[in-house]
């Protein structure tokens, strides 16, 4: 099912691997955590006229103010983002673009809120859907979804001064009846759980899938 990097001593130390048990509260919404959150995904477009910066998850923040709080990374008005958990008046929100995406705590009042189907038909998963090297695939097999993934850590080909073993591999094959917008697929110990927002899937998984630091989770498009 996958292969797993002989010098673990290495690959430990470039990347340890954040279980939710390290997760300190409600208060954590940060790039490579957002789809773990088993929530209710939604979609939103940044309203207003100036930059919405996203603010982080730590030292107290977002309720220590966006003086303290602020990121480097932005989005502009009519950018479209994903919306996860709620923080009093703040959302945990991802705006994915082409090389992953950057993730952080937003101002409600600054997003306008986007319809999002909530039982798709089935046909709606069907596709190859990607996120950089990691990709799923979906068809549709009678009354449920059939899916088969593949992914790799820390990337499909690293370079073999940064991962002399090569790569770590983890992939899944699974059938699941969906529930709404939400399908899980099980092959063995590994579980995948899938939510279709629109045009978007937001992947999480039980770090189970793979050899070491190997996850499914993330925001993935259907390739064209």
């Amino acid at each position: 099912m996958y292969k797993v990097l002989g010098m673990i001593v290495l690959a430990a130390a470039v990347m340890p691997v954040v279980s939710r048990a390290q997760s300190p509260d409600d208060r954590m919404c940060r790039n490579g955590l957002f789809a773990d959150d088993d929530v209710a995904f939604s979609l939103a477009r940044v309203g207003g006229s100036e930059r919405l910066y996203f603010q982080d998850d730590s030292a107290g923040c977002p309720a220590r103010g966006e003086a303290v709080c602020r990121q480097k990374a932005y989005v502009v008005p009519g950018d479209v983002l994903v919306l996860g958990k709620r923080l009093g008046m703040f959302r945990c929100a991802f705006y994915p673009n082409k090389v992953g995406g950057s993730a952080g705590w937003i101002a409600q009042d600054r997003v306008e809120d986007i319809p999002v189907e909530s039982s798709p038909s089935l046909a709606r998963w069907s596709g190859a859907w990607v996120d950089g090297d990691d990709r799923i695939h979906i068809t549709v097999k009678g009354a449920v979804l059939h899916a088969q993934g593949e992914a790799w850590w820390p990337s499909k080909h690293p370079l073999p001064t940064e991962v002399p073993g090569g790569a770590n591999e983890g992939s899944f094959e699974g059938s699941s009846a969906p529930d709404r917008n939400v399908a899980i697929f099980t092959d063995g110990v590994c579980k995948v759980r899938a939510t279709l927002v629109n045009a978007l899937l937001v992947v999480s998984d039980n770090r189970a899938c793979g050899g070491m630091n190997v996850r499914f989770a993330g925001i993935y498009r259907r390739k064209p």
